[in-house]
């Protein structure tokens, strides 16, 4: 065997390495990604709502860290927060800055809570800061609350969408109890009604 024909078998084995971790290194970071956005490996869900269990807990699925990461947020504190995260309505229709929706219900005991609406899309442009508290609410007589969620300004309480495109809820229970916390998915949730599009 001729040193070029050895030359070239080399360069052929050498080829067929660099395309064989190329691949490799593709297909994992597209599984990383894929695995940390699925919805039912360490979800927790009750109705159109869902969590993950926290990225502290010694028993979290080992991608629930890379999830919030991903979406540019700080996983929540083990012991202060659990997140619960909405991205359609009770029909099931994912959430459209064209509609009027409405969130009704009680929310689960906690020490406090807030809500947040987020942009799905990056482009999209909020109005201003979406956020409301149980500290600036107005909380019905039995316990309920009632908050309109629509580009136009609405009477009491009220979260701007974004001017288009779709979004997500985001509600932060803060100081749940720890027994509540190991059973998300019996947690009674509000309800997001959708109430009209333009």
């Amino acid at each position: 065997m001729g040193q070029a024909e050895r030359g070239r078998k080399v360069l052929s084995e050498l080829v067929r390495i660099t395309i064989a971790l190329v691949l490799s290194a593709l297909l994992g970071v597209t599984s990383l990604y894929t695995l940390s956005g699925t919805d039912g490996l360490g979800a927790v869900e009750s109705g159109v709502w869902r969590s993950w269990k926290n990225p502290a807990d010694p028993d979290s699925w080992p991608y629930a860290r890379l999830h919030f990461l991903l979406q540019d947020r700080l996983p929540p504190s083990r012991f202060l927060s659990t997140v619960f995260i909405a991205e359609s309505d009770d029909e099931g229709r994912v959430l459209s800055a064209a509609c009027v929706y409405r969130l009704t219900g009680r929310l689960p005991p906690t020490r406090w809570w807030s809500l947040n609406i987020e942009a799905v899309d990056d482009d999209a442009h909020m109005q201003s800061a979406a956020s409301l508290s149980s500290e600036d609410a107005m909380i019905l007589p039995d316990g309920s609350v009632s908050v309109a969620i629509s580009r136009l300004f609405q009477s009491g309480n009220w979260l701007p969408t974004p001017r288009e495109g779709h979004f997500r809820i985001i509600l932060s229970l803060h100081g749940i109890s720890p027994l509540l916390r190991e059973r998300l998915n019996t947690l009674t949730m509000p309800r997001i009604i959708r109430e009209g599009c333009s």
